[in-house]
């Protein structure tokens, strides 16, 4: 299977300091990474690229309607796979993750369930509608 470029990881986290850590460490496993602030700066971002993942952080939960606009963002995108970093996070909002199909990750041993899904989720073929 031929692939005209590598599929770009999109990283929404708020925090300047967190997203530019999470872009280093996605960076250096060697994935090109689009980090942004929010869902809306991250749609236009990422405008014309080839989308494989999209990472959350757990701030963007948090927002009003944040997870409702990051699944919206991943359909966008083309259904991609999408990752919670979930912290601390009420359960209810845990819940509501879980049903958009977002995968759940601790911060306690996220980067290497971080990477593990990284290269699952990229490797996988990508889903194609009619």
């Amino acid at each position: 299977m031929s692939v005209s470029s590598p599929a770009v990881v999109v990283l929404v986290e708020c925090d300047p300091l967190v997203r530019y850590g999470y872009t280093v460490l996605v960076g250096d496993w060697g994935h090109e990474v689009v980090a942004c602030g929010s869902t809306a700066e991250a749609s236009a971002a990422a405008s014309g690229r080839r989308i494989g993942a999209l990472v959350l952080g757990h701030d963007i939960a948090l927002m009003q309607n944040g997870l409702a606009a990051a699944a919206a963002l991943a359909q966008g995108f083309g259904a991609v796979p999408v990752a919670l970093i979930a912290g601390r996070l009420q359960r209810e909002v845990l819940d509501s993750a879980v049903r958009l199909n977002f995968t759940l990750l601790s911060e306690a041993d996220e980067p290497d369930r971080l990477q593990s899904w990284l290269r699952e989720s990229l490797t996988k073929p990508a889903e194609t509608g009619t």
